[in-house]
């Protein structure tokens, strides 16, 4: 160990160094710490020991964004590790007595001293309960921030009672305004922080790291110049808190950033897209964020990809890339989209897509917070008018999830307009 850890960071070292080599214990443990206390730099410096050690480790996330985070940010503090997917690792898609298509164990998968799960405020009850089992013997380390929102549906609820928490901002990342919003939101009120957030003036298009918008909801043109300044470099996030609202902003972020200005559902080359289900079939899982790397037609006399909402779903590769396959044949129903292969003139129905296991897929520009969960971007914009929770905890979990997703600029806004 070469690098200096604060006190609390030299407490979870220690522990699961003792934890991860205690051959009379087999219980799991929880690594918890909030935006800038240094989880992965902690973890990198334990990482190092158990390659000295020959601890074997399995590293994974529960989505393939978080998984690419863990992997870069592992790189930084001089780790080269291996990070894929939890059903990458562990899980492979078989069909059960309906013919329908699910997770099962991989029969054949390395068993390893550790499994580290990332972000794993996000890890659901079905699958955890898969890994465990096919998983058995290895020791389970849970990492993730526990003021974060937990998962959608029922969670696996793994960060409830940390075994060690990191809860002491570094100076270095003290000094980051973000960061600093994000710590006011959880410890202080939302008002606090955006009263924080508004004290630092700034132009909305500049390169500051943190500025608030003032006023009420924003007008079409401010809402057009907001998309374009989160996507200027490539690598932007758009944050909402309605599914309606996200639908909305996407059709604005196809207008306003594709290369032909328009905003039809058909999809072009460049577009985001973000998986809405597990896909066994596909390999991928809810969450999952994927961009058009070019748009194709093909003969429908061969097989049909049936549209949801006018959209033809994609086929995702390893590049994190998408092809999309576009025919005649579709399904109009709100802001989603699915994809199979079938004979021709077989009737489409959007439940037998579902049974079939069709990859289901929709824009992915503007996402609900539960949503980006797992993602991080350098720019994100967050749209604060209608923060989720019924109280007063839950909105600024909200809140602080959404900021905590910035990387390098945040912008703070009030009711981006589609129209």
């Amino acid at each position: 160990m070469s690098a200096t850890m604060s006190p609390d960071q030299r407490r979870a070292y220690d522990g699961i160094l003792a934890w991860s080599i205690d051959k009379g214990s087999d219980e799991d443990a929880t690594l918890a710490g909030y935006a800038g206390c240094g989880k992965t730099f902690t973890l990198a410096q334990v990482a190092q020991e158990w390659r000295r050690r020959g601890v074997r480790v399995a590293w994974v996330a529960p989505t393939g964004k978080a998984a690419l985070v863990l992997r870069d940010t592992l790189a930084r503090y001089g780790v080269d590790a291996e990070v894929s997917t939890i059903h990458r690792a562990f899980l492979h898609p078989v069909k059960d007595d309906e013919g329908k298509l699910r997770w099962r164990q991989k029969v054949d998968a390395d068993v390893p001293d550790v499994v580290v799960v990332d972000e794993a405020s996000m890890l659901t009850e079905d699958v955890w309960l898969l890994v465990k089992a096919r998983a058995a013997g290895a020791k389970f380390l849970y990492v993730g921030d526990h003021f974060q929102l937990p998962a959608i549906g029922r969670s696996a609820g793994v960060m409830a009672h940390p075994t060690w928490k990191l809860e002491t901002i570094h100076r270095q990342e003290e000094e980051s305004p973000i960061l600093r919003f994000a710590s006011l939101v959880r410890t202080d009120s939302i008002g606090a922080a955006l009263s924080y957030a508004m004290s630092l003036g700034g132009e909305p298009e500049s390169s500051a790291p943190l500025v608030c918008l003032r006023g009420g909801q924003m007008h079409a043109k401010g809402s057009e110049a907001a998309v374009r300044w989160t996507y200027g470099d490539g690598d932007g996030m758009i944050i909402v808190g309605t599914n309606r609202q996200r639908v909305h902003i996407n059709r604005l972020a196809r207008r306003v950033l594709r290369a032909s200005g328009r905003d039809d559902v058909m999809p072009e080359a460049g577009d985001v897209m973000m998986v809405l289900m597990n896909s066994p079939k596909h390999g991928v899982v809810n969450g999952e964020l994927v961009r058009v790397d070019r748009f194709r037609d093909f003969d429908p006399g061969h097989v049909c990809v049936v549209s949801y909402a006018r959209t033809p779903l994609a086929l995702v590769d390893e590049t994190d890339k998408a092809v999309l396959d576009n025919y005649r044949d579709q399904i109009i129903e709100d802001d989603r989209m699915a994809m199979r292969l079938r004979a021709a003139g077989t009737p489409p129905g959007w439940d037998d897509c579902k049974k079939r296991d069709d990859l289901i897929m929709t824009y992915g520009w503007a996402l609900t917070c539960h949503k980006s969960q797992g993602s991080q971007a350098r720019r994100v914009l967050v749209d604060h008018d209608r923060i989720i929770g019924k109280t007063d905890e839950e909105q600024r979990r909200w809140l602080y999830t959404a900021a905590t997703r910035a990387q390098a600029c945040l912008r703070l806004v009030r009711g981006l307009r589609a129209w």
